[in-house]
């Protein structure tokens, strides 16, 4: 029998049908997407969780004044380096203070014991931390400076927001630098007085959280950043 055609313009037959004996290419069928979704739309954007010493380091570079010589703090406590405050004479004495003149001579604990009396004496007088420089002839190197802070912060800051927010490991980058800023600026007896903001961040409600996360004491541009840094964990289309 002859192959049956496929009718062509009036008149006219028109090739014969092709046969799919199973070699002929076919298109791809498009991938399923997840369930609910179209195939073409995007997967979700992974969520950035991890935060580095890199970041932490530029952060408090941009908060938080580095002063290489002992000094008072707005509560008349010994400061030294990045807000770091040394409670006894023992421990301004366990740090590696050189000499201010030549920057490497160690100093000696009579030294240190100078600098720290010239230094208690101020008390009360409100002084701006630059201004202890002249009071003191000890500095302690920007790298110990540094040191001392990412000790703190692993050891102390970083374990402290662990055991205040359960889900900290899953936080978004933005977040964590915001609770950090905070924990640090504050102290973690400090941030857990703020019940409402906890609240939120413990439901990963970022926008809210930003509208919690005030302090009074500090610039408006700090507060301005933490706002924008919580913000910034919000999922792109802001659907919690």
């Amino acid at each position: 029998m002859a192959n049956s055609r496929v009718p062509g313009p009036i008149g006219l037959m028109g090739p014969p049908a092709a046969i799919d004996d199973g070699t002929r290419a076919r298109a791809p069928s498009p991938r399923p997407g997840p369930i609910g979704m179209p195939a073409s739309s995007p997967l979700p954007a992974p969520v950035t969780t991890e935060l580095s010493w890199a970041q932490i380091k530029a952060d408090m570079e941009a908060h938080e004044a580095l002063i290489l010589h002992l000094y008072l703090d707005s509560e008349d406590k010994v400061t030294v380096g990045v807000g770091n405050m040394l409670p006894t004479l023992a421990a301004a004495r366990a740090l590696a203070f050189v000499l201010r003149s030549d920057g490497v001579s160690a100093a000696t604990p009579a030294q240190i014991k100078a600098d720290w009396d010239s230094v208690n004496a101020e008390a009360g007088k409100n002084r701006r931390a630059a201004s202890f420089a002249r009071l003191t002839s000890l500095d302690l190197p920007e790298a110990v400076c540094w040191s001392l802070l990412k000790k703190r912060i692993d050891g102390e800051f970083l374990p402290g927001l662990k055991k205040l927010f359960s889900g900290w490991n899953t936080f978004p980058t933005p977040a964590k630098r915001a609770l950090l800023d905070m924990a640090y600026n504050l102290g973690l007896r400090g941030l857990g007085k703020f019940r409402t903001l906890i609240g939120h961040v413990e439901k990963s409600d970022w926008g809210k959280a930003a509208d919690a996360c005030e302090r009074k004491g500090i610039p408006d541009e700090r507060n301005a950043w933490t706002k924008v840094r919580f913000r910034a964990a919000m999922p792109a289309d802001g659907a919690r």
